[in-house]
Order: C-alpha cells, then structure tokens, then sequence
C-alpha cells in the first residue's frame, strides 16, 4: 500500500473506509485500474466506531458482494430490545445470524479485499485538490509528504463522507438537516446482559433522532453509544450526551456500572 504504480486510472475513490473499500474492490473486479487514496496513516485508524452490528451477516454479504472475514466479529447478538423514553420494555425480538464486528479489523479486511481484487491503495494521502479539464473532474491533485501528486481518471468517487472533500471541491452544497452525531466508549468491569443483547433506548431531551444504544462485547464488557441530531450542537456535545445516558443506564438498574472503566 502507497506507492502508485501509473500516473493515470480509470477510477480514483476518495475515502478507504467501507464504502471506499466495497467500491474499489468491485471496480478493480471489472477489470478497471483502481486507485483509493486515504488521508490515513493506518487503514481502520483513527476509530469511527469501536463496534459493528450487523443485524445479518449473510444478507450484508449477499448484498454487498462481499465477504465478511469471520476473525472479525467480536461476538454473537441473539436479540435485541427496545426501551421508551420512560423505560418501558418492548418483547425481545431474536435474531438468526446477528453479530458484532470489530470496527478496525474490518475496514483493514476490507481494504485488503479490495487490494487483492487488483485495487492500488495510497494512505497517508491528502486530496488538496480536484483536476478539471475541458469542463469535468478528470482526476485529483494528492499532497503526499511535501510533493504534490496530480493523478489523472476518467472518474473520481467521494467515499470520504457527507461533508469529505470531494463535495467540497467540487462545489456540491449538501443539505444535511437530518444528520447526526455519534459517540461511543468501550466500558469495562461491567456485567452483560444475558443472553447478548443489543438495547436501542429513547432519552428525553435528545431530539427526534437522538437515541441511545448497548452492544454486548466479551466477557466484562459492553459498547455504550450516543446519536444525537446535528441541530443539538452547540446546545450540548455529543460527549455530554454520551456521559447522560450511561448515567440513565446505571438509574434503570439494568447495568451495574459504578466500577466501570471507560477504554
């Protein structure tokens, strides 16, 4: 990974996360030269979350044309559970082929996937910039340590986010009011729910999108997350909402967490 072995391809993708690996690996399948550039220095690195659920492991694969490398899940999920903003329970529904993935191992799987397919992949890259010639985007300009690098393709993907630097450069406004925030902590010392359990809970005070979630992970420990809607910033951080719902958890008492660790 990082060293390019042209100066032109047929297809750059921006971004080497899920979306950038799923789509360089089935390009460079076509028979496409492929090139994914991550800003990166470690492919899966900094975390964007700790812990995957997929609610279906076979049908994420058959879907996506992928597979899923089974050194990857952290754990089965065998239900999961709904609670109302005022702590009412809903019926515990089961689940067939549910599991939780670690974040890091998957997207570097992924990647290596994609590279295996054929798919060249540069890290350590930042896109400064987009290519336009006779009217189109015909590639990107990428600063790697201090040499700029213009590469040439017949198409660029922006698989680098909503708000990632091909829509900016190339001028495409986004509207995002309905996105969201998330934050999770890995919490240990804590006594799983039994048997593994994924917990979707409403808390008052976090808007129409805000909710919060337990994963199970192994032996002491849980993934506890937060998603709270875009418009909440400023009012409150995404970390505080975070540290409110894991005090609403050890309230409900269905989580002991007085000796628990955040990692």
């Amino acid at each position: 990974m990082g060293k390019m072995k042209r100066k032109a391809y047929d297809v750059i993708i921006v971004g080497c996360g899920p979306a950038g690996a799923v789509a360089g690996m089935h390009i460079a399948s076509a028979g496409l030269s492929t090139l994914i550039v991550d800003r990166r220095r470690d492919i899966g690195l900094p975390l964007h979350h700790a812990g995957q659920l997929f609610y279906s492991i076979s049908s994420a694969e058959e879907t996506a044309k992928i597979r899923i490398d089974r050194s990857c899940i952290i754990t089965k999920v065998e239900q999961e559970q709904y609670f109302t903003s005022s702590g009412e329970a809903s019926e515990a529904l089961p689940f067939e082929d549910a599991c939780i993935v670690d974040g890091q191992l998957f997207d570097k799987s992924l990647a290596t996937q994609a590279a295996r397919k054929g798919a060249e992949i540069m890290i350590n890259a930042l896109v400064v910039n987009v290519i336009r010639e006779d009217n189109r985007i015909q590639g990107v300009i990428v600063k790697k340590q201090a040499e700029m690098i213009p590469i040439h393709s017949q198409v660029v993907i922006g698989a680098d986010g909503i708000d990632g630097i091909v829509g900016r450069l190339c001028c495409l406004h986004l509207e995002t009011p309905h996105c969201t925030i998330r934050a999770e902590y890995t919490l240990v010392n804590v006594t799983p729910i039994e048997p593994p359990t994924f917990e979707l809970c409403w808390i008052p005070g976090f808007g129409a999108g805000g909710f919060g979630y337990v994963m199970p992970r192994i032996e002491d420990s849980i993934y506890v997350g937060m998603q709270i809607p875009q418009t909440l910033q400023g009012k409150l951080s995404i970390e505080q909402a975070l540290g409110k719902f894991i005090k609403h958890l050890q309230d409900s008492g269905r989580y002991h967490l007085e000796v628990a660790q955040a990692v």
